[in-house]
């Protein structure tokens, strides 16, 4: 029998596809923050409209989810497999082209590999959204070493 998976696992997926949508929504700056110079003072609408956007965000559960994929996304881009690690999470989730084994076809690792950069992505974005302490993010497998053995003697 399969051990449980953790919770929050598939709603982290659904949010790495929804994640082009809210780059778009929340990655271009609004234009309630810029300065507006004028020599009349505005004397109509929102009097503090960059304390209400940041109102809007701190309340938005979206912005939580894409400031987290965010961070994992430039952490992940610091890596020195990172833009191969980048590649595989996009062909997956944000282009919805390939299955994960399509994808690690495509940037030439195995399919393992490319599930074990998958697994760390995802426990990565979990981390910063607080589901999963740091040093759970990089989980290897368990291998056995194998230790080479000494020829045994040939008999004649």
């Amino acid at each position: 029998m399969s051990k449980r998976g953790h919770w929050w696992w598939g709603a982290i997926q659904a949010a790495l596809r929804l994640y082009p949508e809210l780059r778009q929504r929340y990655g271009t700056p609004d234009k309630r923050l810029t300065a507006q110079y004028t020599a009349q003072t505005s004397c109509g609408g929102a009097g503090r409209p960059v304390e209400q956007l940041a109102m809007e965000r701190l309340s938005d559960g979206d912005c939580a989810v894409y400031m987290a994929i965010s961070d994992a996304v430039r952490e992940t881009a610091r890596m020195g497999t990172g833009d191969v690690r980048l590649a595989i999470i996009d062909l997956v989730y944000w282009r919805r082209t390939r299955t994960l084994q399509g994808a690690a076809l495509d940037v030439g690792y195995s399919y393992d590999r490319a599930r074990e950069f998958h697994q760390e992505f995802i426990r990565l974005v979990a981390f910063y959204m607080g589901y999963l302490p740091r040093h759970e993010v990089r989980k290897r497998k368990w291998t056995k070493k194998f230790t080479p053995q000494s020829p045994k003697p040939v008999r004649k």
